[in-house]
């Protein structure tokens, strides 16, 4: 299994908890997945360039600024997706995609990431609400990290339906990016705890050529 398929699997799993959460942090549920083990066989990162699909990410926040260690900026584009919100740039204003950043790239010396030396690319695709309306502008922003140059793309979203026959647009392109551009994707949508339809998978889960991971929670 290639490191990038490593990477994504771990950050799936761990990927409801925080570098702000010193209870439940990445101190803790990185061994918990094994994660340290991974990086410790496989690598830091170095060279490999995640595409986070999410609501955005706080590319100023200490733990995933600056250069890696061949000297490139850590963040290697930005752009928002969200056309009801056209005057974001990217930014994160609700948290979530920070936080999936830190479980990927993390490099603070106690919360650690899967890849601490990765580079990554921000598309906010999620709104203010944390949500999307359809998966247009989902899609755009994979087609966007792709064009950058992103090795693992990241989506910890689903849709609210229970859409699991692999059939959906969304569904084709990761399953495209696999089979066409050998690019592995993480499909993190088994992180409903309550609520209708919580124990079932949810699209884009349905992809045949994705990576579905559900959660952990403290209870490991």
């Amino acid at each position: 299994m290639k490191f990038e398929q490593l990477v994504s699997i771990a950050l799936c799993a761990i990927g409801l908890y925080s570098i702000d959460q010193p209870a439940c942090g990445l101190d803790l549920s990185v061994p918990a997945v094994r994660g340290d083990v991974s990086r410790t066989a496989l690598g830091d990162g170095t060279g490999v360039v995640v595409g986070v699909i999410d609501s955005g990410v706080d590319d100023t926040h200490p733990a995933l600024a600056g250069v890696d260690s061949l000297g490139q900026p850590r963040l290697l584009a930005e752009a928002n997706f969200v056309g009801t919100e056209p005057g974001n740039t990217g930014d994160d204003v609700v948290g979530h995609g920070t936080q999936v950043a830190s479980v990927i790239a993390s490099r603070d010396a106690q919360f650690t990431g899967l890849a601490p030396d990765s580079r990554f690319v921000n598309a906010r695709v999620l709104d203010s609400s944390n949500g999307f309306p359809n998966d247009l502008q989902v899609r755009d922003g994979i087609g966007f990290a792709i064009d950058q140059g992103a090795d693992v793309l990241n989506l910890s979203l689903n849709y609210f339906g229970i859409f699991s026959s692999g059939n959906q647009q969304l569904d084709y392109m990761i399953d495209w990016a696999a089979e066409e551009m050998g690019i592995s994707t993480a499909v993190c949508v088994g992180n409903i705890s309550q609520g209708t339809g919580a124990p079932v998978v949810r699209g884009p889960g349905g992809a045949f050529n994705g990576i579905t991971v559900g959660r952990t929670d403290f209870d490991f």
